[in-house]
């Protein structure tokens, strides 16, 4: 399902964290719901055109189904990273985003289906091919007015996704310490602690992973709007320095 109207002009990548992409995902099913309820209604319709309920009920299920888009837009505020991958200069680059438009994918599958066919696949390629991401649509004419609906201060896409390279793991973490020496014995989610804790264990028998000997532990991660918050005060157009960033780049771009 696509929800390109004829007046949208650009595409635009967004790589999201996991939480986002499930609350998204759970957008598009009640969407499909809604839709399928619709078609329905437009079967019935057809058959019977004078049947005014069924038009109006219609009519506000794609009233619910554009809200339900736009809630999509509202969870990918602030991304991770933002891409212009494609406008429709290019048609085959515009059609090539479809599978991914408003729909949370793996930026290796979504890089598989535009086949080379969008700006910026190599950038994606090298930086985010293990991210989730997605495409959105924009009527907007410049990528300034995109930024402001998604709550982005920073005027150009590369400044954003250069900021956000200072950004820390936006998960909990958790080390297996060795209690008679200090040592971190392994780091990573608590499934994979406790799993390479067992594989030692009770596969290989080493005597450095008995209970009574190794503790695991929580690691502190900066929270991600923490951390956004600094950057914005930092790094925005009007940050508390009263410095604006950019001013020298566009000067000299103009020369």
């Amino acid at each position: 399902m696509i929800f390109m109207s004829s007046g949208d002009a650009y595409v635009y990548c967004l790589i999201i964290d996991e939480n986002a992409a499930d609350k998204i995902n759970r957008n598009l099913s009640i969407i499909d719901q809604k839709q399928k309820k619709v078609n329905e209604i437009l079967e019935q319709l057809h058959a019977d055109s004078r049947d005014p309920v069924r038009g109006k009920r219609g009519l506000a299920l794609l009233e619910e189904i554009r809200q339900c888009k736009q809630k999509i837009r509202e969870l990918c505020k602030n991304p991770i990273a933002i891409y212009h991958v494609a406008d429709d200069s290019w048609n085959e680059a515009y059609h090539a985003c479809d599978e991914a438009m408003y729909t949370p994918t793996s930026v290796s599958m979504f890089l598989h289906q535009t086949k080379g066919k969008i700006w910026c696949k190599d950038e994606l390629a090298k930086r985010d091919m293990f991210d989730i991401c997605l495409c959105l649509p924009s009527h907007y004419d410049c990528d300034e007015e995109f930024l402001d609906e998604l709550g982005v201060k920073t005027r150009r896409l590369e400044d954003y996704n250069a900021h956000k390279l200072t950004e820390p793991i936006c998960r909990t973490e958790y080390v297996l310490v060795s209690l008679p020496n200090g040592q971190i014995v392994h780091t990573g989610t608590l499934s994979f602690v406790a799993y390479e804790w067992a594989r030692n264990r009770y596969e290989f028998g080493a005597t450095d992973y008995e209970v009574r000997e190794v503790e695991v532990r929580e690691i502190r991660v900066v929270d991600k709007k923490e951390l956004d918050k600094v950057v914005d005060e930092t790094f925005g157009d009007e940050n508390k320095y009263g410095i604006n960033w950019h001013v020298d780049v566009d000067k000299d771009e103009s020369n």
